[in-house]
């Protein structure tokens, strides 16, 4: 995982919500798959204008290096940020801290940082809750965690793990954080194949239970990633164990509805044709036999297909 155009641009939309500034932590040193040009433009897309750079630093990947990608430190302090740094198990990418995150972070890293990012780390590490107290430790009350490519559906084997977001919205939730943003990316891995450009990712806003009726195979062959902001506050702790809100909704839910499935949306044939049926019926009659054909060939692709999942709204294609 690593920093790519559609996560890049929800960093900069983020630092225009609230600009960022201080010192971040990065959880690993994260890969940086664009040009110096192109994060301009996404800055100046969003309306951002970026900080100048005294050095722009080529990336720490010699394959990236080549192809003039930037670090990213570079990335970062043309976000704002003044201290950039990071924290590894070794020291083979030049990280600033070694640190086991499956152990409690040593306390020269605890209320230190005013963002504390993944860009794909956490998936690697085996015991998650450790390493997101480990997080809350290190930012500083009124700092933000930043989960910028949690992996997800169709990442078999990348990881230990594969997080649905109700991970982390409900231990955020849970330990009083203020949750900004929350996010869920799917898009095609078109860099593993040695390009840097990638289509446009889709990006939807997350809320429980909005993707229930996904649960099982529902996305289909694209990626999907998750991009989430939180707070921390005064009162927020980092060691409290959430109750996933699936049950919670399911505790609250009368009897006779515990077995409800979600609404399916009807699928694109069906849409067409329903679509294509209101326009014919202002043309030629509800009786005509045209009209009564359509709506044989409608029943017969919905019963071929199946009912198709609907997505939560769609907010944007970066």
């Amino acid at each position: 995982m690593g920093i790519l155009r559609g996560n890049t641009r929800l960093l900069f939309e983020e630092h225009k919500r609230r600009p960022f500034s201080g010192a971040i932590l990065e959880l690993s040193r994260a890969l940086v798959f664009l040009t110096l040009p192109e994060v301009q433009q996404i800055a100046r897309h969003v309306g951002v204008e970026p900080s100048s750079v005294p050095k722009v630093l080529p990336s720490h990947d010699p394959r990236l290096a080549a192809l003039d990608c930037i670090d990213d430190h570079t990335l970062f302090r043309m976000m704002g940020f003044t201290d950039v740094a990071s924290v590894d198990i070794s020291a083979y990418e030049g990280a600033e801290y070694i640190a086991d995150l499956n152990r409690p972070f040593p306390p020269e890293l605890h209320d230190r940082f005013d963002v504390v990012f993944d860009a794909g780390t956490l998936q690697h590490v085996f015991d998650i809750p450790q390493a997101l107290a480990n997080m809350h430790r290190a930012v500083r009350v009124g700092g933000r965690i930043i989960i910028g490519m949690g992996a997800s559906h169709n990442h078999v084997d990348h990881g230990f793990y594969m997080f649905s977001p109700t991970l982390f919205y409900d231990y955020f939730a849970a330990n009083n954080y203020e949750i900004d943003t929350a996010r869920v990316l799917e898009f095609t891995h078109t860099w593993l194949a040695g390009r840097l450009y990638t289509s446009r990712w889709r990006v939807y806003d997350y809320t429980p239970g909005c993707l229930d009726h996904l649960s099982y195979g529902g996305f289909g062959h694209r990626q999907v990633a998750l991009f989430f902001v939180a707070t921390r506050k005064p009162e927020s702790t980092g060691e409290l164990a959430p109750q996933q809100s699936y049950f919670q909704r399911v505790w609250e839910r009368p009897a006779d509805t515990l077995h409800h499935v979600p609404a399916r949306d009807e699928g694109m044939v069906t849409r067409f044709t329903t679509r294509l049926e209101k326009q014919l019926t202002k043309w030629v009659g509800k009786h005509s036999l045209l009209l009564s054909i359509l709506l044989f060939v409608k029943h017969v692709a919905h019963a071929w297909r199946g009912p198709r999942p609907h997505r939560p709204p769609l907010v944007d294609r970066y």
